[in-house]
């Protein structure tokens, strides 16, 4: 039975890897809420999707393989330099609690007896693992930046203020609001709106053009919209609904 320990050390490794990916992930989906960053996917793992659901206006997907993820926000119309920085660190950060929970487990009162101390520490290792997302580089395979990469990118990059895409949605509501130097509003209706606007536009995939429809109809009821935002949305729906000749939506839209 000498192969018993390597069996618990690898079955360790792999759930380690497991649950660090998962608490990763959520962890950088907290630290956004915490901070009131719009999320527009969690997705755990790699390969096809298994499993997939809707959580206010974040999508969760369940991969075939889960092991890597991502976490990704809408659009930032107003870039604030501490909210995406907190972000960013928020995956470390619940590895950091993980690993911290495994090694005071006895002080906690937590029982995991039952795991040989071989594995226990293989877990702990793992979480720590994980701290190698700080350091800057590109996944070659997913072609992703690191955590890390990204926080070196955001200390040299722009300052917090107006983006790229906040001043194209600004031009985009000067239309209906008579107003050319409108300052866009750092929302999470407003952001959502132009990831799902840039998706009408830009896409043929049938899928998502059905999701861009439906969220866009859902921004349009809750009603918090400002009016150019609504004039902006409807306008959108409707000349898509009449170039490409999609009637069940024109209908639904004059209802």
């Amino acid at each position: 039975m000498a192969f018993a320990p390597m069996v618990s050390v690898s079955l360790s490794f792999v759930a380690g890897t497991v649950i660090g990916t998962i608490a990763h992930e959520i962890g950088h989906w907290l630290c956004a809420i915490a901070v009131s960053m719009p999320v527009r996917l969690v997705s755990i793992g790699r390969g096809r999707t298994l499993r997939r659901a809707r959580i206010g206006e974040t999508q969760f997907e369940w991969r075939l393989v889960p092991i890597g993820g991502v976490t990704a926000c809408y659009p930032l119309l107003i870039l604030s330099r501490w909210r995406y920085g907190i972000f960013l660190i928020g995956g470390v950060l619940a590895n950091i609690a993980l690993a911290a929970i495994i090694l005071f487990r006895d002080r906690l009162d937590l029982e995991m007896s039952w795991f040989p101390d071989s594995a226990i520490f293989t877990m702990y290792l793992v979480q720590l693992h994980f701290l190698r997302n700080l350091v800057p580089f590109i996944e070659r395979r997913r072609k992703v930046a690191s955590d890390g990469l990204l926080l070196w990118r955001l200390a040299r990059g722009e300052r917090s203020g107006v983006t790229e895409a906040g001043w194209i949605y600004a031009a985009m509501l000067a239309r209906y609001s008579g107003r050319a130097d409108q300052r866009p509003d750092m929302s999470r209706p407003s952001s959502r709106l132009v990831y799902h606007l840039g998706q009408l536009g830009s896409s043929d995939d049938s899928e998502i053009r059905r999701e861009a429809y439906a969220a866009l109809e859902r921004e349009l009821a809750r009603g918090v919209l400002a009016r150019e935002e609504e004039l902006l949305a409807l306008d959108r729906l409707m000349s898509d609904a009449l170039i490409r000749e999609e009637c069940d939506l024109g209908s639904d839209l004059e209802r």
